[in-house]
């Protein structure tokens, strides 16, 4: 099988990097397919191509792209950086995205819980997916450094409930207050183990 061609896979990637945007700023429900492909520059039979269950395999996909840029975000971090730097970094750097998006972004894995029900299965999967693969992601760095196991379980499920609500809190509030208020929370409880 041929190698998709550049400009097959820049329309894939433009489709996932419009979608993303427009489901953190306004939502999945409230993100019609027409704005989405005007946005995106897109023919309609180009998200189907790439996107065969629609709006929904558009979202997952853009969830899997998500997951991989945070990763290995958190991959570079804890090689160059340490704990305490992958801490400092990650709110740092949302804080500057918020400020970028004018405050109206948010984070794409609570906009979907949030919005999809229990019919939506494949969504749901693939947000429990993203989740787990970053929470694992976050113990083995932890443990790496040091961290006994049920430690670093528990202190990667508190840096996610503390980045989760302070994203959610600084986009509503359009105040960096949560995020620096969470950074420092979270920096501290680092210091104490």
């Amino acid at each position: 099988m041929p190698a998709p061609s550049g400009s097959v896979l820049a329309t894939k990637q433009r489709l996932i990097k419009v979608a993303t945007e427009l489901f953190q700023q306004q939502g999945f429900y409230a993100t019609g397919l027409n704005t989405l492909l005007q946005q995106a520059n897109c023919p309609k039979g180009s998200l189907y191509h790439h996107f065969p269950g629609g709006k929904t395999d558009l979202a997952i996909a853009c969830l899997e792209q998500l997951s991989q840029q945070l990763l290995h975000f958190i991959d570079q971090l804890a090689l160059t950086q340490g704990t305490a730097g992958l801490i400092t970094a990650l709110f740092q750097q949302t804080e500057l995205w918020l400020k970028q998006q004018g405050w109206l972004g948010g984070s794409l894995l609570s906009t979907l819980n949030h919005e999809t029900t229990a019919a939506d299965t494949d969504i749901r999967q693939a947000l429990k997916k993203t989740y787990g693969l970053i929470d694992t992601k976050l113990q083995h760095v932890f443990i790496a450094e040091g961290m006994a196991k049920n430690t670093a379980k528990d202190f990667s499920l508190q840096l996610m409930i503390n980045y989760e609500g302070a994203l959610n809190l600084a986009s509503a509030t359009q105040n960096k207050a949560p995020l620096q208020h969470a950074k420092s929370t979270l920096l501290q409880a680092y210091k104490q183990l």
